[in-house]
């Protein structure tokens, strides 16, 4: 039975790193398509600004025209380009995600710590790791550049507790 009980342990320090890692991964991807949106919602903006100069400019300037229709093109092509990388909806599944995993992150340290003391052990164990498998069926798959920067941020330290550095 105690050799059952640390390989659980064991199990659920693995997982814990696992939601860790990918959680902090979606939150940087999150961050990045947060931005993105946001550019692909204030630049049509300016850049219908910048194709109404026409009606207030009688410029014989090419390159003033050229920019002002590149400007009206642009605006009305974007929010089309927008919508068709469904970015929305990304930002949505990417954000459940990431918050999913911290969640169980939780789960499985508050196992390994806490519930080692129970009787039902195993069984809340098979629990969460049916919620994770189930977390894991969605197959979002993050750009590596935002694993990188994740495990950089993590390995620095930033998500330690200080209660746990100190010796009780």
């Amino acid at each position: 039975m105690e050799q059952k009980s640390e390989t659980i342990i064991k199990e659920c320090e693995r997982e814990e790193e696992n939601c860790l890692y990918t959680s902090t991964t979606f939150f940087f991807w999150l961050s990045f398509l947060r931005k993105v949106r946001s550019l692909f919602i204030s630049i049509p903006l300016l850049l219908g600004g910048i194709a109404s100069i026409q009606i207030l400019s009688e410029s014989e300037n090419g390159f003033i025209k050229y920019l002002i229709a590149l400007s009206a093109f642009l605006a009305g092509v974007l929010p089309s380009i927008f919508s068709a990388l469904k970015i929305e909806s990304k930002i949505e599944s990417i954000d459940k995600s990431a918050s999913k995993y911290k969640i169980m992150q939780g789960k499985f340290r508050r196992l390994r710590t806490i519930s080692i003391h129970n009787d039902t052990l195993e069984e809340e164990f098979n629990k969460a790791i049916e919620e994770i498998e189930e977390l894991k069926s969605v197959s979002l798959t993050a750009p590596e550049r935002y694993f990188l920067k994740a495990q950089k941020k993590i390995d620095k330290g930033d998500y330690n507790f200080t209660v746990d550095d100190k010796n009780v």
